[in-house]
């Protein structure tokens, strides 16, 4: 009887000691290190999240959004919630199924949170660099090349001009697309389905670039059918017909429910004949400006989408816009300000990482029976035999080698055509930033304050484009904000603010006699003198309204008004206007242009000028000029006459004699006071000198505005 075997014990081998901190350290490293190039992708997103997002609230809390686009972009989502269906469901579907992007988004454009909105639109255009990496993993693999192209993504020019101009729905179109693709590439096919048709409805008619993405699948499913190369991938056609479908049919279930007017615009613009009643037509087309917007377009992934004729079809609807229209949006550089480049950005970068996946492969056998049959299969197949590729083999060498050659090229267009570039000032698409670095906090509360004291419910409510947060609201005449600037109102005069009856033309052409129940203004801000041609700017409508004496003061800060027809009332928000011109603000003697140092100084002359301007903008009221002044003479033949003037000096507001026997004490600043009222809304104010003799030296560091009294009312 044989004894059973003794299993023999495996020797164990001695575990190394952990070495405390730094053995930890070690294993997450190696736990995280798979993950690398996706967190370096993450990391990339994160920051261009808190830049942009960073720079939109700056634009918005600085007065420096619009309501053309992000104050109509809340008002559509907005009224779509009110007016939508919550009380018809039938209309709420409609509604969802016309623009789905409104109804995911209906929980913030709901409550009218403007922040919120602009962090929504940076997030998800931030997240299309997640998409391109996962599609570059998938056609290029690697670890680093599919980061460098998501980098690449983030800093593209025409990506810029998404976040800086306002809020837009088809910013949307630019991820959805490049997930839907993702999918398609993955062979999720009904995810992907889903995607590309949201983000083909995201505007109208961007849904025709999910229709040719399914077109061309279907036609390369049966490609090698045709070529006589292999079978049908019927997967893959009845996915392309499917999509076809139902592009085609979401295309003319939006176009029956634009307005006649709209369809007829777009029918204008895609026949180039762009004409509109607003502005008599667009300067003519310069093919050279045009040439360098597609070279902008295509320059940054070193053109690789014309090695794909895919692609190119989906590129040929931009390039028709781009190379045809004389649409001033456009134009170089304002192109790469607006949202015009979203419906080209996932094509480029799907096609460019497309055409790399494609040279990747191994070549196909150059030896191929001769092509028979039917003269289209015949065709087909001397097409399929075409060089239509890159010239080599896209080792995984050389595709690193490509993404590094793109991922610096796009830094280096992000030194001149990105607002942080420190290239950006000086070259000729730039990016205002400086303007929105000092958002006044102070001042967006106190416009907030005033527009609150507006009913939402009143349509009838005028302010300037540069005045979002006035929307949303109910309105009437179409849905059409009454913006003193963007529509085109037709020669406003006192008649019809006393008659309340202000002839505007709408956009669909209809010309209706608007009301006015509420203006409010901002003499500050940038667009109080814009206009539209024909138009009327902010200007000219408030100074029409307050001289009709039909309209009361209800509130007043910091000089912007609030007036309400027939308002009888006490004044019920103010805050007085203040402002300080420091010397480098003021048009210097020397120079006659600001000054631009401080103080301004001038010694022993006579019958000439120290200072003028500061050419402000200011209410009706009464206000006190503080001038602050400096002399090493304090004899009394030392004259310095000061006139305060308005409408480039065609009206007298105060004037004063300073003498050097004014002075307490030489070489020691000294503030000098001189009151004066206003009637009505002014422009070019000036605190000025003129045929001034001083002998010594004497100097102006600022001049200070204060409002010592509010507007008077015209009802009271």
């Amino acid at each position: 009887m044989a004894e059973p075997e003794v299993p023999t014990e495996s020797p164990v081998r001695p575990t190394a000691p952990v070495e405390g901190g730094r053995g930890r350290w070690r294993a997450a490293l190696r736990r995280w290190y798979p993950h690398a190039p996706l967190l370096a992708t993450l990391a990339l997103c994160a920051a261009y999240v808190a830049y942009w997002f960073s720079l939109a609230l700056d634009r918005y809390y600085s007065l420096n959004a619009a309501v053309y686009d992000l104050g109509i972009e809340m008002q559509g989502g907005w009224v779509f919630t009110q007016s939508g269906g919550w009380s018809s469901p039938l209309n709420y579907v409609e509604s969802a199924l016309y623009t789905p992007t409104r109804f995911l988004l209906s929980p913030v454009t709901a409550t009218a949170n403007y922040p919120a909105l602009l962090l929504l639109q940076t997030v998800a255009l931030a997240s299309g660099a997640v998409a391109v990496y996962a599609i570059a993993r998938f056609h290029i693999g690697g670890r680093l090349a599919p980061v460098l192209f998501a980098g690449a993504y983030l800093v593209y020019p025409s990506l810029a001009g998404l976040n800086w101009f306002d809020f837009h729905w088809e910013a949307l179109f630019v991820p959805l697309f490049l997930f839907g693709y993702l999918c398609f590439l993955h062979a999720r096919y009904r995810t992907a389905l889903l995607l590309f048709a949201v983000g083909g409805l995201t505007t109208f008619p961007y849904i025709v670039m999910p229709g040719l993405f399914g077109a061309l699948v279907g036609l390369e499913a049966v490609w090698p059918r045709l070529a006589q190369r292999g079978p049908v991938d019927r997967v893959r056609l009845r996915f392309g017909l499917l999509l076809v479908v139902v592009s085609v049919a979401f295309l003319l279930y939006q176009a029956a429910n634009l307005s006649s007017f709209d369809v007829h615009q777009f029918l204008d613009l895609i026949a180039f004949r762009t004409t509109t009643h607003s502005t008599g037509g667009y300067p003519p087309l310069v093919l050279s400006n045009r040439a360098l917007v597609m070279a902008i377009v295509l320059g940054p992934v070193i053109a690789l989408p014309i090695f794909s004729p895919k692609w190119l079809v989906l590129l040929a609807p931009y390039a028709y816009l781009v190379l045809g229209s004389n649409y001033w949006a456009y134009d170089f550089p304002t192109i790469l300000q607006t949202q015009y480049g979203a419906l080209v950005i996932p094509i480029v970068f799907a096609a460019s990482l497309e055409v790399l996946g494609r040279a990747s492969r191994p070549p196909e056998p150059r030896s191929a029976p001769a092509p028979t049959g039917r003269p289209l299969r015949r065709t087909v197949s001397r097409l399929s035999r075409l060089p239509w590729k890159l010239p080599v083999r896209m080792t995984p060498r050389r595709a690193l080698g490509v993404a590094a050659t793109i991922a610096v090229l796009g830094l280096l267009l992000a030194l001149v055509f990105q607002p942080y570039g420190p290239l950006n000032q000086v070259g000729p698409e730039s990016f205002p930033v400086a303007a929105t670095q000092h958002a006044n906090l102070t001042l967006f509360h106190e416009l907030s304050t005033l527009i609150g004291l507006i009913p939402r419910s009143n349509p009838y409510v005028l302010f300037q484009n540069d005045m979002p947060e006035a929307l949303p609201r109910v309105l009437d005449y179409l849905q059409t904000p009454l913006v003193s600037s963007e529509i085109d109102w037709l020669n406003i005069s006192v008649w019809d603010a006393i008659h309340d009856q202000f002839p505007l033309e709408l956009f669909n052409g209809e010309v209706v006699q608007a009301q006015i129940s509420y203006l409010i203004d901002n003499p500050q801000g940038p667009l109080f003198f814009a206009y539209a041609t024909p138009g009327i700017s902010m200007y000219y409508f408030v100074r029409a309204v307050y001289e009709s004496g039909q309209y009361g003061v209800m509130g007043e800060a910091s000089g912007m008004l609030l007036l309400q027809r027939g308002y009888l009332g006490p004044l019920v928000y103010y805050v007085p206007y203040e402002a300080n011109f420091s010397a480098r603000q003021l048009w210097s003697w020397s120079t006659g242009a600001p000054s631009l140092s401080a103080p301004i100084t001038r010694s022993n002359f006579t019958n000439g000028r120290l200072w003028w301007g500061p050419y402000a903008t200011l209410s009706p009221g009464g206000y006190e000029a503080t001038i602050w002044l400096r002399s090493s003479d304090m004899s009394a033949s030392n004259v310095l006459p000061v006139r305060i003037t308005a409408e480039d000096g065609a009206v007298a507001l105060a004037s004063a004699n300073i003498s050097g026997t004014d002075f307490s004490a030489t070489n020691t600043w000294q503030a000098f006071e001189i009151p004066f009222f206003l009637n009505d809304t002014m422009e070019d104010v000036q605190v000025a000198t003129q045929n001034a003799s001083w002998s010594g030296t004497i100097s102006v560091d600022a001049v200070q505005l204060g409002q010592v009294s509010p507007a008077v009312n015209p009802l009271g």
